[in-house]
Order: C-alpha cells, then structure tokens, then sequence
C-alpha cells in the first residue's frame, strides 16, 4: 500500500510541477518543498525526473526530498528491467546529478 501511495503522490504532485517529499533523510514536508519551489530555492522535479529516465529505463519507485549536512536532495529511484533498483542523488538547488548507483538494501 505505502508504494502505490508514493507512486500515486509522485504523479499527483508531479503534475502540479511540486517536489513530491517522502521519508528519509531530515524530512522536506509537502509545505516547505511547495514553498521552497515557489521562492526558488529547488528546481522542480520534473526536470531531473526526466533526467534519471534517460539515464535508466524502467518504473519509477519513489522521489524524495531531503536534507542532508544542510543541502537539499532529491533521491530519484528507478526499478530497471532487469529487476535492479538504480539510485540517483541531485542537488534540489542546481538539479546537478550528484551521485548514482544500485541500491544497497
């Protein structure tokens, strides 16, 4: 149930161009990432979305945002074809792709 709810609020939010928040990390709630994005301060989630797309194909799992050593994060997980889930780390300030790898769980 909680994944098809983070994947009905990742497209729910997506569409209204927000960040979507989830857990993790020190926790971003819906308020702060909405007004975080309107004053500017992280780029919206589609863009980087559509980034971490490119770079794997497959379903998206979840999209979090966090702060982490006062840096905001969006968390970006793809399950690939082959049955892998790929991580993508990027800096909600600038959208730059910080790191990427398989999640270790």
């Amino acid at each position: 149930m909680t994944f098809f709810i983070r994947v009905m609020t990742v497209a729910a939010v997506g569409f209204l161009s927000l960040p979507v928040v989830a857990h993790g990390g020190d926790d971003v709630d819906y308020k702060m990432a909405r007004d975080l994005r309107k004053a500017g301060k992280i780029v919206a989630v589609e863009k980087l979305l559509e980034d971490a797309r490119r770079r794997r194909v497959g379903t998206l799992l979840e999209i979090e945002l966090e702060v982490k050593n006062g840096r905001y994060l969006y968390e970006i997980e793809i399950l690939g074809d082959e049955g892998v889930v790929f991580e993508y780390y990027y800096d909600a300030q600038t959208g730059q792709l910080i790191k990427e790898g398989v999640h270790d769980e």
